[in-house]
């Protein structure tokens, strides 16, 4: 019994000693946050064709090659990402969904491939701005989802979501407020809070109870949203940029035009960082930016941005686009309040051409609006 307890004794302080010479243990690397741990190079390149694939194979109804391409695609984002990562939690709940299809019976799995493509179709009419038509198409992917995966399934609660960004373009936000509250309590459930699905769910609430005119509640939701946009997608994020805007929305709402301009300029940084000068979002934050500075009096500074938008859109969406149309009415009035009606003129008719041509319906309304607003001003001022 001695020798052997001698030997233990000896055996351990072997041990000590090496442990004493490799120094103490070193402590585990500190996990980076999420919005540092995002796909580079080939990756997010080879995903991002992966995910095109994977839909047009869901939506052929080739659902055994699909659940190979998600399982590749939740395999590179894990390993690469992180398990924890909400892209790849995002990749093993289509997995899930896979499988999940694949149980299903040949005539139900057609219709989840019907549902697919309504949902396309809906998308491009709501491109062309008919809503209504897009609507129908909503809600019967949305019925075929619910029948199929059931209601507390991502795939539903995303439906919920498209219906609701239908129905607020139309103006009908009481409907759109109920599909919100659907799929913001699936998301809760199914993601947790901290996830950037989570995070826009409360901020398309928001927006919608902002259009409401129920500024306290969109002001709570729109603060939820750019907390997790800021600890999942970082200071720095279009997610982030997303609730500054809206924060600002809900301000300009109430009057506070000078709060507004803050949280536009916060939107804009991060729009000019992470998109880069020409891109029609950066274009769309100096626009947001110019509007607030016109509110406020600030006529030359609102031109500045203005011009500079309509540069950006120029040279990405050139001279015929709707949105073009927009901006240069928005600039044709503000030099009307600056009674530069010779500079806003050229800018107004171009304006009523490209709506002419793009948007019949609109057109007439707004020259008569333009003849009856330079009438209603008086001579132009001298420079």
């Amino acid at each position: 019994m001695k020798r052997s307890f001698s030997m233990t004794v000896a055996s351990i302080g072997m041990v000590s000693a090496l442990f004493a010479a490799e120094g103490p243990a070193k402590k585990p690397l500190p996990v980076k946050p999420p919005w540092q741990r995002l796909l580079q190079g080939a990756d997010a390149k080879k995903t991002v064709e992966q995910e095109k694939g994977l839909y047009e194979l869901q939506e052929a109804g080739q659902f055994k090659e699909a659940l190979e391409i998600a399982e590749a695609l939740a395999d590179l984002r894990a390993k690469v990402q992180g398990a924890d990562h909400w892209q790849a939690v995002n990749a093993h709940f289509v997995v899930e969904e896979m499988h999940q299809v694949l149980r299903l019976k040949q005539e139900e799995q057609q219709s989840y491939s019907l549902a697919r493509a309504l949902q396309r179709e809906a998308y491009a009419w709501e491109a062309k701005g008919h809503y209504f038509v897009a609507q129908s198409l909503h809600e019967k992917a949305l019925s075929i989802y619910r029948k199929l995966l059931g209601e507390e399934h991502l795939r539903t609660a995303t439906s919920y979501s498209w219906m609701t960004y239908n129905l607020a373009a139309q103006g009908k936000y009481k409907e759109a407020a109920e599909s919100f509250d659907k799929a913001l309590v699936v998301r809760r459930k199914v993601l947790g809070e901290e996830h950037p699905d989570t995070a826009q769910t409360y901020n398309d609430l928001a927006l919608n109870l902002n259009a409401q005119g129920k500024y306290k509640e969109a002001e709570e939701n729109y603060d939820k949203a750019l907390a997790i946009y800021r600890k999942v997608l970082g200071e720095v994020s279009l997610g982030a940029a997303t609730s500054y805007s809206g924060v600002a929305l809900n301000l300009t709402a109430q009057g506070k035009h000078k709060e507004a301009e803050q949280d536009l300029r916060k939107a804009l940084a991060i729009c000019r960082k992470v998109l880069g000068e020409e891109h029609p979002d950066t274009a769309q934050s100096y626009i947001n930016l110019a509007a607030n500075l016109d509110d406020q009096g600030k006529y030359k500074e609102a031109e500045e941005s203005y011009r500079k938008a309509l540069a950006i859109y120029r040279k990405v969406l050139g001279e015929e686009d709707p949105v073009m149309a927009h901006a240069l009415a928005q600039l044709g009035d503000n030099l009307v309040k600056q009674k530069k009606f010779t500079d806003a003129e050229p800018l107004l008719r171009q304006c009523l051409a490209i709506r002419e041509q793009k948007q019949p319906d609109e057109w007439p309304y707004l020259q008569r609006a333009f003849t009856a607003g330079r009438s209603a001003f008086g001579p132009e001022e001298v420079h």
